[in-house]
């Protein structure tokens, strides 16, 4: 039994959902948005259905790290939502599932969500740094949401100024 945390990141974004859904499941256009220590995102081999759906892999490239592994293991277009699973690259982590989804609020405004549950092997020699780990990644990935939150509010923004 490993040591489990989880992450929770929301942000309230103005815009349509399908059009923050068409952001974030550009898993290649991530870094766009994910912004703190997100160095690149590579589609590394196409879905099983669709080209990011289930099955698709992805290379994470992190500053600091090698790059790890992940696999869309869920997708839904219509529920607008993604999962995905740690294949490789963190030997210190036994599960990881991570879920990104958009929820409508109204026409011009929808919640982005980004869960993702953590299992780490406690007798892995870099297990000790879980906690200042999850601390961290939970920055980066609620600024991530409020990143994407801000640049769509940009963009209304311009769009009321022209």
């Amino acid at each position: 039994m490993g040591w489990k945390f989880e992450i929770h990141a929301e942000s309230q974004v103005p815009a349509s959902a399908q059009a923050v859904w068409v952001r974030v499941r550009d898993h290649e256009g991530t870094p766009e948005w994910v912004t703190r220590g997100l160095q690149s995102v590579t589609l590394t081999r196409p879905g099983d259905r669709l080209r990011l759906g289930v099955g698709a892999m992805r290379a994470v490239k992190f500053m600091a790290w090698p790059a790890v592994t992940e696999e869309i293991v869920g997708y839904d277009d219509e529920e607008m939502f993604f999962s995905y699973a740690l294949r490789s690259g963190m030997p210190h982590v036994t599960e990881h599932l991570g879920t990104v989804s958009v929820h409508k609020v109204s026409d011009d405004a929808c919640t982005l969500r980004w869960d993702i549950e953590f299992e780490f092997n406690p007798w892995h020699p870099l297990s000790w740094s879980a906690p200042v780990f999850i601390a961290g990644f939970n920055k980066v990935v609620q600024d991530g949401c409020d990143e994407l939150a801000r640049q769509f509010t940009a963009s209304a923004a311009a769009q009321v100024e022209a």
